[in-house]
């Protein structure tokens, strides 16, 4: 599987990572009373949220990763987790956002850790 650009930054931004559990339960609404839950799945993906601060050239490679490499965001990669450092797979939820920044850019984006 392909992984995440060794000449892109490896860490988000601390202030720029954000994660939420997988969603593995089903809430149904009743007529009376409180509502039902169950869990649907028992494995489901991890939303993050990422940020980093890159130079003009890494914005170039992250293009290149994310266009050519991973088909524009479809295939899935390899990266060490931000909080655990443990190896995952990911998938972008959508295209990066490029800020200019000083003298760089912020670049934020959606991921997945797939199960």
């Amino acid at each position: 599987m392909t992984t995440w650009h060794t000449s892109l930054p490896q860490k988000p931004l601390h202030n720029g990572f954000s994660e939420t559990f997988a969603d593995t339960s089903i809430r149904t609404s009743m007529d009376v009373g409180p509502s039902k839950t169950r869990r649907r799945t028992s494995a489901g993906v991890k939303p993050h949220e990422v940020s980093f601060y890159m130079t003009g050239t890494q914005v170039g490679v992250l293009e290149t990763f994310y266009v050519v490499t991973l088909g524009s965001g479809t295939l899935p990669f390899d990266w060490a987790h931000p909080r655990t450092g443990v190896t995952e797979s990911w998938i972008f939820k959508g295209p990066p956002k490029i800020t200019p920044e000083g003298l760089g850019y912020l670049v934020s984006f959606g991921l997945e850790m797939l199960p």
